[in-house]
């Protein structure tokens, strides 16, 4: 079974809890099996615009066949209880680019705030797997808060799309909020290990940001280190 636990928080807790002491399961149906559903959750705020909280949870490994990978966006609602997906009123999914092939999109999520005007702001990572034939530049994805239809919102209405510069270098595998370092707008830090092309090949850090217009990846600043 895949599942997802949620304690509510208390001021004293217990040494141990189980599984069976959850205050609400999320659980996913067979569609999700091996997907690495949990992997990966970020809180998100209010995505959807009914002023509840709500958090993403990233599936890199959803759908078998090509690795599409998927994020299932869970909605707070008053008297909040456990649910079973998919689940067209309680959750919204975004299923990976299907031209893709193993792009584990999912990899990383990260709620981004108030960047877009309105409800909040979504970021995905596709950064691809080690080693996989194709998909491994890697991609980073951003989604303004909204419903979707019917359940889903479509990867091809992201709002921006910033694609790695060559093959290997899976930007996105790890995702950050940088807060108001460039502007008053949070910036996008994406951790980029795999990166061969920063000197010596140690890997990079790139520091993106932008404006409502532009988009969080309009300017990127690049960070390494010296030496071996």
């Amino acid at each position: 079974t895949t599942q997802v636990f949620i304690y509510k928080g208390r001021t004293t807790w217990p040494a141990t809890l189980t599984d069976t002491q959850a205050d609400y399961v999320v659980t996913a149906d067979a569609t999700y099996a091996s997907s690495s559903f949990g992997t990966v959750m970020s809180r998100l705020g209010d995505f959807n615009g009914d002023g509840i909280d709500d958090f993403a949870i990233g599936s890199p490994n959803f759908n078998s066949t090509s690795l599409l990978g998927r994020v299932t966006i869970i909605l707070g609602s008053p008297g909040f209880s456990s649910l079973a997906l998919p689940s067209m009123s309680r959750a919204i999914v975004i299923d990976g680019d299907p031209a893709l092939t193993d792009a584990a999109f999912g990899g990383r999520v990260l709620g981004l705030g108030h960047f877009y005007t309105g409800s909040t702001t979504l970021i995905v990572s596709a950064p691809g797997f080690v080693g996989a034939p194709s998909s491994t530049e890697g991609r980073i994805y951003a989604f303004h808060g909204q419903a979707g239809t019917s359940g889903a919102i479509s990867v091809a209405s992201a709002d921006k799309v910033v694609v790695g510069a060559a093959t290997g270098l899976r930007i996105g595998a790890v995702l950050a909020d940088l807060g108001p370092i460039v502007s008053a707008l949070p910036s996008v830090g994406s951790g980029n290990p795999n990166d061969t092309s920063a000197p010596v090949g140690a890997g990079s850090v790139y520091a993106f940001s932008g404006n409502t217009t532009t988009g969080p990846f309009a300017s990127e600043q690049t960070f390494y280190l010296t030496g071996a």
